[in-house]
């Protein structure tokens, strides 16, 4: 349970901030209107007071985008609380990704190709030829140690 809120907490600050940070700059952009600025809706508000009237298609848009943005607020909020926290954070790694693919990836079908890279030759067998090369041979070892006890006996019974 406390997990939960604690993740819905999380999603709901961070999803706000996001939100009324670029539903401001369009309102800037396109109206001129700052949502948290108290002059910005006392010009509504005085606008109103006057017997202000909807005459133009921009004042129709600038109304119906106000009515509009703590709606669509809701309902991403609550979207992003259905999806799950790990999607939400490796979305941009993933994004990221689909765009490197699609930037490289797509270069017309062309591939890097390998070429003489030890073709035919298997590192098993190589280490196997370095070993055997260095590893003394079992007959010769026996024959020097027979030549050496042959040297000794025939000294001691010279002696």
């Amino acid at each position: 349970m406390m997990a939960k809120t604690l993740k819905i907490s999380i999603i709901g600050i961070v999803w706000s901030y996001l939100y009324f940070y670029y539903a401001n700059i369009l309102f800037l952009f396109l109206w001129g209107f700052d949502l948290f600025s108290a002059e910005s809706w006392q010009k509504i508000a005085l606008f109103w007071d006057y017997g202000g009237v909807i005459r133009e298609g921009k004042d129709y848009a600038f109304l119906l985008t106000l009515l509009v943005t703590p709606i669509i607020w809701i309902l991403g909020w609550r979207l992003l609380c259905r999806v799950s926290p790990v999607k939400i954070i490796t979305w941009p790694f993933e994004a990221y990704n689909r765009h490197i693919v699609r930037k490289y990836g797509a270069q017309s079908g062309k591939r890097i190709i390998l070429k003489n890279m030890g073709k035919g030759t298997n590192v098993e067998e190589s280490i196997k030829i370095a070993t055997e090369a260095v590893k003394p041979k079992p007959e010769q070892d026996a024959d020097k140690i027979r030549e050496a006890i042959k040297n000794k006996l025939s000294k001691a019974q010279k002696n």
